[in-house]
């Protein structure tokens, strides 16, 4: 049974030059935390790093959670970016305005106005739990996820849900070809969303992913897919990666990063005397701010005929995620998933081992990342 596999999965891949930084600044860590090295120096104070907002101390290490500077107060998420929007800490709601700068008071969001009391908590009132998602999203009661049906959509109390393997799933997941986000509550979210690290998103009216808000050449990864439709109740699957550890791009905000393209009589494709990611056996070796897109993973039956698919369950997993992690693309063909197509978000300096399971069969590589 899958109990909650995450419980906030929004990767974001930047894939075009947005801010490109100082060839000599990179991220370090010692036993006491990290820190931002720029030459011979370090960070202090609030410092904007790929265009998230982190805030470092006088010794220069990475601060995390609520942060008074200037008598204001700030959160700041476990790795460290400055959170905009709602923040539910612990049982009490928090808005933060985007300079990230917390509210008391007035507030109004989307066209709905909301009270803080002086220490920024939400006030819990009617006109607040009737109109904000935020505070009618409930986990849905036991009663009603016993009677749905595996691999499949519900409604309870306004909120809709999916369940999977006697559970409901939560984060974001790709669902018969479409991204959704499933909050804390595992309610689908619809609308303006707002990640933990600030980055907003719009999903439509049925909830399906549309775009990202406020980050120029951002997508929205991930490592998780799910497929309603089947035409075996064989379950097992054999996954073909033969041609997987090949290179199909390179992306990077950062122009030395990115990879060349060259256009010839079989079209656009990566220029292979000029490589900005290498690989030897199952090892991806590539570096910092990049988005290596891999070939493909091709899921097949396991029956006489080929041709027939399961439900699929694909996930993906990271030894060290802070190194790097997986937001794979899925191919479809006439309902059914085809084709996996990996890519790796890669992060900080390191090595981690990268692990896609579709039905419980796997395939693993490693990756290591440098600056």
């Amino acid at each position: 049974m899958i109990k909650k596999l995450i419980t906030s999965l929004l990767i974001a891949a930047t894939v075009i030059s947005i801010n490109p930084i100082c060839a000599n600044a990179a991220w370090k860590e010692d036993n006491n935390g990290w820190w931002y090295s720029e030459s011979s120096s370090y960070s202090t104070g609030w410092k904007q790093i790929d265009g998230y907002w982190y805030y470092f101390d006088s010794n220069g290490y990475m601060k995390t959670g609520w942060l008074q500077d200037n008598g204001k107060w700030y959160y700041l998420i476990p790795s460290g970016v400055m959170k905009t929007g709602w923040l539910k800490d612990g049982l009490t709601w928090y808005y933060l305005y985007d300079n990230g700068s917390m509210v008391t008071g007035k507030v109004t969001v989307e066209g709905k106005t909301y009270e803080l009391d002086s220490k920024g908590k939400l006030l819990e009132n009617p006109q607040n739990k009737s109109e904000e998602n935020i505070a009618v999203s409930t986990k849905p009661s036991e009663e009603k996820l016993k009677a749905t049906p595996n691999y499949s959509w519900f409604e309870e109390n306004g909120n809709k849900y999916f369940k999977l393997n006697d559970d409901c799933i939560t984060g974001v997941w790709n669902i018969d070809g479409d991204t959704y986000i499933f909050d804390n509550n595992d309610a689908l979210q619809k609308g303006e969303y707002t990640a933990e690290n600030g980055v907003k998103y719009l999903f439509d009216n049925d909830g399906k992913y549309v775009k990202c808000l406020n980050k120029d050449n951002t997508r929205l990864y991930t490592g998780f897919g799910i497929t309603t439709k089947s035409s075996t109740n064989n379950p097992k699957v054999r996954l073909d990666d033969d041609y997987m550890m090949n290179i199909s791009d390179v992306f990077s905000s950062d122009p030395e990063k990115n990879g060349i393209k060259i256009q010839d009589k079989i079209g656009s494709h990566l220029d292979v005397t000029q490589p900005k990611a290498t690989i030897k056996g199952k090892t991806l070796n590539c570096r910092t701010n990049q988005t290596v897109s891999l070939s493909v993973v091709e899921a097949c039956s396991t029956d006489s005929n080929h041709l027939l698919l399961p439900n699929l369950l694909v996930t993906s997993k990271s030894t060290n995620q802070d190194v790097a992690f997986l937001g794979i693309d899925f191919n479809w063909a006439d309902g059914y998933l085809s084709m996996i197509c990996p890519n790796v978000i890669a992060r900080k300096p390191g090595k981690t081992t990268i692990t896609i399971n579709v039905n419980g069969s796997t395939t693993s590589f490693d990756v290591v990342v440098t600056e």
